[in-house]
């Protein structure tokens, strides 16, 4: 990717765009005196490139590391819209299985996405103690609302193991959920992850295809498409027109600079 980015540059490109659907190295998980995603945006500023596009990146982080505009499309809108459409979901419990800040806020934003639908939602977290290596065997408790007859929505950045989901998903039925929904952006690993989540027992898994997705017979399994709004984000920077709230409200934009290039 650098290499490339600076090939660009010497053939005397005008402006380098590099799109990058999942940007890694962005986790809070990581000691606060060290994020690495603040080394990647010197390396990419380096070679000389001029703007990021990017999908579901909700860490303010990650906004304050790069000094070129870097734009994030927010996939949460779509996800709700479609539950709501679809599923006429109501009365819900959007549960974080990550009780870092990444995990609070990708949760309060799905809440916030279902108010402008109309539906009133509430916020649990499912605590776990392990160590990372042990994550099979780990343990967890459930801090919020009563899920007894509720719609369940289960919010994650990404899938590594899916362990962490099948846990969310079996606590949730065990109290009671009326229907379980799970919305998680990013699968990373999707040998083993893919097969967990065949054998959980959600109503619907919702993600998006910022990676390619492996081939599969998961019939409750939805994915959206970034193409369309990429290429309108794209075409959006093309013509300097404004950002905000494009794509039928479907994705939020947000910029690190105050001008559109």
């Amino acid at each position: 990717m650098l290499l490339l980015v600076s090939c660009c540059k010497r053939a005397f490109a005008k402006k380098v765009t590099l799109v990058m659907p999942y940007m890694p190295y962005t986790s809070c998980n990581y000691d606060d005196n060290y994020q690495p995603i603040s080394d990647m945006a010197k390396l990419l500023e380096t070679v000389g490139t001029d703007q990021i596009i990017t999908f579901n990146c909700n860490n303010p982080e990650v906004k304050g590391s790069f000094s070129i505009p870097f734009v994030n499309i927010d996939m949460t809108g779509m996800a709700s819209e479609y539950l709501v459409q679809k599923h006429q979901v109501s009365d819900a419990v959007v549960v974080t299985p990550d009780a870092h800040k990444a995990g609070f806020r990708n949760a309060i934003n799905m809440i916030s996405h279902l108010e402008r639908e109309g539906v009133s939602s509430r916020l649990g977290v499912l605590l776990s103690e392990f160590h990372r290596k042990e994550e099979v065997d780990s343990k967890y408790s459930y801090l919020g609302p009563d899920r007894e007859g509720k719609d369940v929505i289960i919010v994650d950045k990404k899938i590594v193991s899916a362990q962490t989901l099948l846990n969310a998903v079996e606590s949730a039925r065990a109290k009671g959920a009326k229907r379980v929904f799970s919305f998680v952006p990013h699968i990373i690993v999707q040998n083993e992850g893919l097969q967990l989540i065949s054998q959980t027992h959600m109503t619907e898994f919702l993600t998006t295809n910022t990676i390619p997705i492996l081939p599969h017979e998961i019939q409750f399994f939805k994915v959206f498409s970034i193409g369309k709004l990429l290429a309108e984000c794209i075409t959006r920077l093309h013509h300097q027109h404004h950002q905000q709230n494009f794509g039928n409200g479907y994705a939020e934009v947000y910029e690190s600079s105050p001008t559109v290039l």
